[in-house]
């Protein structure tokens, strides 16, 4: 976690660690994986299931594990269509808590769902 106050370079640190800021000198190492939470979840007009796959093959018990760790199994159980249920512009809204406490838990930085 990275906490400062605004405008100590939160947000560029975390830019450089992710590639995004060219570096202009030195070495960067990361050691595992990594995971990204925006402050704003990204969410794309699609069904549930492909923003949790998000465009990888489907794994059953990986796809398992991502609803249980999540919490977001019983909101499945809550729209008419399951996972099936588009969401976004044409489909349901998702509640801030779910945008931002559950689908970035499985954001397309993370290099494993």
């Amino acid at each position: 976690m990275i906490v400062g106050p605004v405008g100590s370079g939160k947000s560029s640190y975390i830019q450089s660690v992710l590639g995004e800021v060219p570096k202009m000198s030195g070495k960067l190492t990361v050691g595992g994986d990594i995971a990204y939470v925006a402050q704003e979840a990204f969410i794309f007009n699609s069904t549930v299931r492909e923003n949790i796959i998000f465009g990888k093959e489907f794994n059953m018990d990986k796809y398992t594990r991502v609803l249980e760790t999540s919490a977001l199994m019983p909101d499945l159980y809550q729209f008419t269509a399951g996972d099936s249920t588009e969401i976004g512009e044409r489909g349901v809204n998702l509640s801030g808590g779910q945008k931002q406490v559950r689908m970035p838990l499985i954001s397309p930085l993370q290099r494993s769902y």
